[in-house]
């Protein structure tokens, strides 16, 4: 499914500027990540399936995972958006269509969205962007990417 790296951007931003100037680089992004993530889960289900969401959600819980844990698992982390997003998501569909159910488990109310190469490069921006939050100053103010860089993993 397509993702609009307008659309996810603004989400991101948005959620950014609410939290800019208030506690550390790992905070203001973990809350950042929470009001995107309580967003996607709206009540009744209103954002579910919402790709532009899911591609925020992903890329800011990945760069608050990068910026807690630094460059030395970069690797890791970008294997575990790849993995999840890529090979989990794409084996629920099969999994759905075969079987139904749920491969990939779920956070709230909603069933995890489906396979998007967008969701996946927004994660593993994500992960390079949280890298270098990881040695930048607290003061500074938080910006989210015009698009993601497009690179498949940083491990393959």
């Amino acid at each position: 499914m397509a993702v609009d790296d307008a659309t996810v951007k603004r989400f991101v931003q948005r959620a950014l500027d609410h939290h800019n100037g208030y506690g550390d680089v790992s905070t203001r992004l973990d809350n950042s990540w929470k009001e995107v993530n309580t967003q996607r889960e709206a009540p009744n289900g209103v954002n579910c399936g919402n790709y532009d969401l899911t591609a925020a959600d992903h890329y800011l819980f990945m760069r608050w995972a990068g910026s807690e844990l630094g460059p030395a698992f970069q690797t890791f982390l970008s294997a575990a958006a790849s993995t999840y997003d890529g090979i989990y998501k794409g084996g629920q569909e099969i999994f759905d269509y075969i079987f139904g159910g749920d491969v990939v488990f779920k956070t709230g109310q909603c069933k995890a969205t489906g396979f998007s190469i967008g969701v996946i490069m927004w994660g593993q921006q994500g992960v390079r962007d949280g890298v270098v939050d990881f040695f930048r100053s607290d003061s500074a103010k938080l910006n989210s990417p015009t698009h993601p860089i497009p690179v498949i993993s940083n491990f393959w």
